[in-house]
């Protein structure tokens, strides 16, 4: 568990950056599952970083400007739901805007949906990686997280073909009890204690809502 000085830390030196546009700070478990959105000028190298221990997203301004646009769920839910810790005020206000807009881009849902089909794939492209190797607890973690990110694509895209209020996953997880289950098995998952099984239970959840069967 990270205390919240060392949270500051990272922050502090991630807002002093002449990069840096604004950081978010977002978790369904603040003390034990920190997540940091960092929104940068410029593009970085890759999206996905670790510093110390904490997940960091990190985008540029014009492709957080893009996902929030298409209610993509990696922006959305940190600005729905996390709160502001440093940067640029107005550019937190943009984004909110762009993510709860009373207008839905037309691109949305098939955004929504082509996420949902590419991260399906992945994760049982993972999960069939992993049962052909011992010890793949973290292929196994990735299958899990990537079925439940998969559902709320799905979930999402749903939801923007009838509506235009913004959503967040803690909705979704109300709305629909397989959505409940995955994210439960995604939490487990990432604080790396799934079981051997759990991969193969979060695929036949995400299955069920793809093709409109009853969970067994």
């Amino acid at each position: 568990m990270l205390s919240a000085a060392a949270v500051g830390e990272v922050v502090d030196t991630l807002v002093a950056n002449d990069d840096t546009l604004l950081v978010v700070r977002y978790g369904s478990n603040p003390g034990r599952d920190v997540d940091l959105l960092l929104v940068s000028r410029s593009e970085p190298a890759r999206e996905r970083v670790e510093l110390a221990g904490l997940d960091v997203l990190h985008l540029s301004m014009a492709r957080t400007e893009e996902l929030a646009r298409l209610r993509d769920p990696l922006v959305t839910e940190p600005v729905l739901t996390g709160t502001s810790l440093g940067g640029d005020r107005a550019s937190f206000e943009r984004l909110w805007n762009l993510a709860t807009s009373p207008e839905v881009d037309s691109d949305t849902v098939g955004h929504l949906l082509d996420e949902s089909a590419r991260l399906f794939r992945l994760a049982r492209g993972q999960a069939r990686l992993a049962s052909r190797q011992s010890g793949a607890q973290d292929l196994n973690a990735w299958s899990i997280v990537n079925a439940a990110w998969a559902a709320a694509y799905w979930l999402l895209a749903g939801h923007f073909s009838r509506f235009t209020s913004a959503i967040r996953l803690e909705e979704l997880r109300a709305a629909d009890p397989r959505m409940s289950e995955i994210l439960e098995l995604a939490a487990r998952a990432k604080h790396r204690e799934a079981t051997v099984d759990d991969p193969a239970r979060a695929l036949r959840c995400l299955n069920t809502m793809l093709t409109g069967r009853s969970a067994a």
